[in-house]
């Protein structure tokens, strides 16, 4: 995970760490959900243990 970009890496570890959604994740950043979204995506998608963006946390995270 250290090696995401910083937003990437928020994104991650508040849903991982903090147990937050991708709303309350969208609300504590002040951003839009669809920005959460694309992050969560975005860092999955290039890791072979997350399948590619099809992941349990991806999974997981959908409100």
């Amino acid at each position: 995970m250290e090696r995401l970009p910083r937003e990437q890496y928020e994104v991650l570890a508040l849903a991982y760490f903090a147990g937050l959604s991708q709303s309350e994740i969208a609300a504590q950043l002040a951003v839009p959900l669809r920005t959460v979204k694309a992050h969560t995506f975005a860092a999955c998608a290039g890791c072979p243990r997350c399948g590619g963006g099809q992941s349990r946390l991806t999974r997981d995270l959908r409100p």
